[in-house]
Order: structure tokens, then C-alpha cells, then sequence
């Protein structure tokens, strides 16, 4: 009886052990900074949907907004 009250105590923190480890191990990927996924866009596209997207704001304060996008441009590396 002693001996198994023995082992159990000293297998039943192993899971726990374990689950800790997974915590810990999932906080520290979390804060640590990864490589960012980069990919090419297109500078006009960028452009086009800012506009797109501050057009009621732009329209509100009666902002006129003239674009002067051209096409040879390089493609930028953005992240996703």
C-alpha cells in the first residue's frame, strides 16, 4: 500500500508537468517576434484601396484627392 501511494505521487505531477511545459512553450512563441511572411503588392493597389477606404472621411471634409499612380513602379515586399 505504501509503495503505490508512493508512485502515484510520483507520477500523477507529470501531466501536470507536461501541461506547463505546453503553456510555457506556447507563451514564449507567442512573444517572440517571427519572420515576418512577406510578399510583392502592387504601390497602386495600396494607393487605390487607402482612397477607397478614407473616401467617406475624405468626401466629409470636402478633400479632393487627385491620384498620379503610374505602372512602373517596383513591386513593394509587404507582409500579410
Amino acid at each position: 500500500m505504501r509503495r503505490q501511494n508512493f508512485n502515484n505521487r510520483l507520477t500523477s505531477p507529470v501531466p501536470k508537468f507536461d501541461r506547463l511545459d505546453s503553456i510555457v512553450t506556447q507563451f514564449l512563441r507567442a512573444i517572440r517576434p517571427s519572420q515576418p511572411q512577406l510578399h510583392p503588392e502592387n504601390v497602386n493597389t495600396i494607393v487605390e484601396e487607402a482612397v477607397r477606404f478614407f473616401t467617406p472621411e475624405i468626401q466629409d471634409r470636402d478633400i479632393v484627392v487627385e491620384q498620379e499612380l503610374r505602372s512602373d513602379l517596383p513591386l513593394l515586399q509587404t507582409r500579410s
